[in-house]
């Protein structure tokens, strides 16, 4: 698949799941209310305490028309067989790279369950 048709990515449970690019950046403005660009996509395992390591893979946008972020991460996580959401994390304060926006998401679950 080339980049603007789609991206392959992996979720937790390793099961591939696509996402286009549109997708991505709708989602993206939705949440933050600004418009993105791809620059990169990074694989990653992050481990929990406790529990299974996450795996898959993460987005990364540079941002336009943001009051203060620059840049944002984005990966998909599957809900069920049907049903994919787009986990959209922006780099701000405490967030600056994909490890920590997805350790920002599994720690939100975490705490809601």
């Amino acid at each position: 698949m080339s980049r603007e048709d789609g991206a392959a990515s992996k979720n937790n449970a390793g099961a591939p799941t696509a996402v286009r690019l549109g997708e991505f950046r709708l989602a993206i403005r939705q949440m933050l209310d600004c418009e993105a660009n791809p620059t990169d996509v990074v694989e990653l395992r992050v481990p929990r305490r406790g529990g299974e390591d996450w795996s898959g893979t993460v987005h990364v946008f540079e941002l336009s028309g943001h009051p203060r972020a620059s840049r944002c991460y984005a990966w998909p996580e599957s809900l069920d067989e049907r049903t994919v959401i787009v986990r959209v994390v922006a780099q701000a304060g405490r967030i600056t790279s994909p490890q920590q926006a997805v350790r920002s998401i599994l720690n939100r679950q975490r705490h809601t369950r």
